[in-house]
């Protein structure tokens, strides 16, 4: 289910090159609040609905003027009759992916014959003939090129699909790598008024992305970044997981990203997976030395209690609990207690989940059919009840299936990853109480008052298997990230909260932060290029220093994780066209003309050049000495 390999070996190592991030036009800014009276005009949506769409827009941290959709389905060219045929996808995809492409060609000087490799992914949008050959045909690569395309993936194959390309190049040394990233917004359109779907129109946004990876030596010198750690989790093996997201119909046949309520839960049991197993690569050697005290004592105080009776749900009465209620255990030791496995040697600790202890604040008054439907189905129709369903009564959410566990890993350095794994649920649970994105709303019943005679009901196309109690637990060991050997973090997250929760449980500042949260605001959630895009944003901003660490996370559909580490081959700082508006005008003027001018490489040059110099003055000035010695020794010179 999980693995973890290492990203370069002695003989050939994965390096990558450069990156670029498109920017799509700027007539193609999406004024949200020019979008909310248009619906209010028009009637597109009951007031209830707009009022929820509202509500979410305002907590998702993007910018109400500065996003970029498509015309196919911006509402300043198209009002509300989207289009989302093929043609005006395929429109929009060739526009983003050759954009990205054609910006890195010209960044590097790489031309299409360099390239030996191709990797194109795309979630929703799969046309045939693929992607891959899209761009194959766009720039006339060769004829003897591994083109691959990617479907299906979600927003974590951005992260996840760097596993693929490292492969491919393992398997073919001395070659180019260019991996696509991006997510064509028209076909993913949602025209129905189930809030689980409408959510993904308000967040996803037009982008994308080209990467270029090597392994060629010759390329070494002028390489960003070296990929050391690449660590990918699936969860689907669980029908929790994998029916948490998914792209189908609603009830009335209209398609959308479906985003379920436990998304929060299946993606932070994801993350905890993933950060188990990078943890202990990681840390500092302080941060190991303490969870394994810590393990120790934790393990000293069982051995004292081990006579204390066991409650049923299987944990041992030394555990605490919340104030409100019982704490959802991580995935790792909620296993350990189910298959008889050694305990876990961390528990979160009773603030570390406090969603389970949080009541929802009392629903408001829609008004309109909207708003009375809402009560009589049981879920209300505003957002604040929606969260009242993950835990209004004061209790975490259900547990997952026994099968669905994963044993905690062995040895000190892996239950410091553990404690790693527990931090990154706390804070992804407590983002779920706060941000909708997310954890989808509750469905919202139609407007029609004819609707409000039975819930509408939702198409799930996996059962959901039988769920487990959460016991109680005790404190866990909580490691720093940001005193890790990371100095950058690239967070996929899907609204403002989600990266609060993130943060507080990783213990990053706001500055560790700064770089996802401008993505979300000037951008949106791009899907799987938006790690890459708060890469672009690190290097025009602040720049990466040389051997500085970079950790990049995903979580997407599936449920999938990937999580890579990269350290810095060089002094990174380039002005990415997609931030330069970041920038002052002069500081950009003059970064973009020292990358020109390679002051590194005519550096090198010339203090090459002085040294050849010198070097030919000594030997000419031997040389002369020898002859004038001689001319002297014949009596020649006086």
């Amino acid at each position: 289910m999980a693995s973890l390999l290492p990203g370069a070996g002695s003989a050939g190592r994965v390096m990558l090159y450069d990156l670029n991030v498109y920017k799509p036009p700027p007539e193609y800014k999406v004024d949200q609040a020019a979008v909310i009276q248009l619906w209010r005009d028009t009637q597109r949506y009951c007031p209830a609905d707009i009022d929820f769409q509202e509500r979410v827009f305002a907590r998702s941290g993007l910018a109400p003027v500065g996003t970029h959709l498509p015309p196919s389905i911006n509402p300043a060219y198209a009002g509300n009759d989207a289009v989302t045929d093929l043609t005006s996808a395929a429109a929009e995809c060739r526009m983003a992916v050759c954009g990205a492409v054609e910006g890195l060609l010209q960044k590097t000087g790489l031309q299409p014959r360099d390239i030996d490799i191709l990797v194109t992914t795309c979630s929703i949008y799969c046309p045939t003939p693929s992607m891959a050959s899209m761009v194959v045909n766009a720039f006339g690569l060769r004829k003897d090129v591994q083109a691959y395309h990617l479907g299906g993936m979600g927003c974590a194959n951005g992260v996840v699909g760097v596993n693929l390309v490292a492969d491919l190049l393992k398997a073919h040394p001395n070659s180019t790598a260019l991996f696509v990233c991006t997510e064509t917004t028209t076909p993913a359109y949602y025209r129905g008024n189930d809030r689980h779907r409408l959510v993904t129109n308000l967040l996803f946004r037009m982008g994308g992305a080209a990467v270029c990876l090597t392994n060629k030596p010759a390329l070494r010198r002028r390489a960003k970044y070296e990929l050391l750690h690449r660590v990918r989790v699936h969860t689907g093996q669980s029908d929790e997981a994998l029916s948490a997201i998914y792209h189908g119909p609603d009830e009335f046949g209209h398609n959308g990203i479906y985003l379920g309520k436990n998304v929060v839960s299946q993606a932070s049991r994801a993350l905890g997976l993933a950060m188990t197993q990078v943890a202990p690569r990681i840390l500092t050697w302080s941060q190991l030395a303490a969870a394994a005290l810590h393990m120790l004592q934790q393990r000293r105080r069982r051995s004292a209690a081990g006579g204390a009776p066991s409650r049923q749900d299987g944990s041992s009465s030394t555990s605490t609990s919340s104030k409100g209620g019982a704490v959802s255990p991580p995935a790792a030791a909620t296993d350990a207690e189910v298959k008889g496995a050694a305990p876990a040697p961390f528990a979160p600790a009773a603030d570390a989940a406090p969603i389970s202890t949080r009541r929802a604040a009392p629903s408001e008054g829609n008004g309109s059919s909207c708003g009375s439907a809402g009560s009589s189905s049981g879920g209300g129709s505003s957002d604040d009840d929606d969260r009242s369903r993950i835990s209004g009564d004061g209790t975490p959410q259900p547990g997952l299936d026994d099968k669905q566990q994963s044993p905690p890993s062995a040895g000190g350095a892996c239950e410091a990853g553990g404690a790693a794994a527990g931090a990154a649920k706390s804070g992804a649970d407590g983002a779920e109480d706060a941000e909708p994105p997310t954890p989808a709303p509750t469905p919202a019943p139609s407007c029609d008052p004819s609707a409000h005679s039975k819930p509408a009901a939702q198409h799930h196309p996996h059962p959901k298997g039988p769920q487990r109690g959460s016991g109680s637990q005790s404190q866990q060991y909580r490691p720093n990230f940001q005193q890790s050997t990371c100095r950058h973090f690239l967070l996929h997250a899907g609204g403002a909260k989600v990266l609060d929760g993130l943060g507080e449980a990783l213990q990053l500042d706001a500055g560790r932060l700064a770089p996802s949260r401008a993505v979300l605001h000037d951008y949106g959630n791009v899907s799987s290029s938006t790690t890459w895009y708060t890469l672009a944003h690190v290097e025009t901003v602040s720049g990466v220093r040389r051997g500085e660490r970079v950790l990049q996370v995903g979580v997407g559909s599936g449920i999938k994780c990937g999580v890579n580490v990269w350290k810095a081959l060089r002094d990174v700082r380039d002005v990415h066209p997609a931030w330069e508006h970041w920038l002052p005008p002069a500081e950009a003027t003059a970064l973009r003309l020292a990358a020109s001018v390679d002051l590194r490489g005519l550096g090198s040059r010339h203090v090459a050049g002085r040294a050849l110099f010198a070097a030919v003055m000594v030997l000419a000035a031997v040389v002369m000495h020898a002859l004038m010695l001689r001319l002297a020794a014949a009596g020649l010179v006086v």
